[in-house]
């Protein structure tokens, strides 16, 4: 999972379906304790831009923790396979009141030749009316030698639209450490659209522009998130 600096402008349900797709930035909600979240999400990149699938298993550990598995299957113009299990945490330490509720994030990514990346972020939420705005902040460590670290930035608008339909607007950043005082090295505008059928089913689809990616300019992405 690469997380990037994100400034996101959104249309959203407020339900207790937590889906995030198809947006990339994060809320603070977890999941409840003993029940468990599914996440199906595909995404297609035209030219040389990566395509694939990820699924996402989230169990609720206590009322404020939860824990997630994922594990994808990428397709390219030059490979095919599995990715790497990724382990993630999130916990939520900070409820809403006056200042925005907070919750810390955490992922490893299981690649046991060394090359696993590891993700910390600080997540904030707050609601202003019937909006809510959220915001991510953290760094990632590459294991890989031809990559590098980098910082994730998010920020997002979250406004409801109908009982079940919402609109995305997103545009995302990621910036490497070693260039972090330059031109951004991937930019993303997204759009999109999410529909509950039920507080617990979330459908979502969007489509991405990436200007500064003259192999990859388009991504489509679309998925499904059930709670249990």
């Amino acid at each position: 999972m690469i997380v990037v600096w994100t400034i996101i402008a959104a249309l959203a349900l407020t339900s207790q379906c937590m889906a995030v797709q198809p947006l990339t930035t994060d809320d603070t909600a977890t999941v409840p304790p003993g029940a468990m979240e599914y996440e199906q999400a595909v995404e297609i990149s035209e030219g040389g831009g990566t395509s694939g699938t990820t699924t996402t298993l989230t169990f609720g550990l206590t009322d404020n923790l939860d824990s997630s598995i994922a594990i994808g299957y990428e397709w390219t113009g030059e490979s095919t396979g599995f990715t790497y299990p990724e382990l993630q945490f999130k916990w939520k330490f900070a409820r809403e009141s006056k200042y925005p509720a907070l919750a810390v994030f955490a992922s490893r990514v299981m690649d046991f030749r060394g090359n696993a990346d590891t993700m910390a972020l600080l997540l904030a939420e707050k609601q202003v009316g019937s909006a809510i705005f959220l915001a991510n902040l953290g760094y990632t460590w590459t294991g890989a030698k031809d990559d590098c670290d980098h910082f994730d930035w998010a920020a997002a608008f979250i406004l409801p639209v109908s009982e079940q339909l919402s609109l995305t607007a997103e545009a995302t950043v990621h910036d490497r450490i070693n260039d972090i005082l330059g031109l951004p090295n991937e930019l993303e505008y997204l759009v999109g659209a999410m529909y509950s059928t039920t507080p617990t089913t979330c459908y979502a689809a969007g489509i991405g522009y990436r200007p500064n990616d003259a192999e990859s300019r388009l991504r489509l992405t679309a998925g499904v998130t059930l709670g249990f």
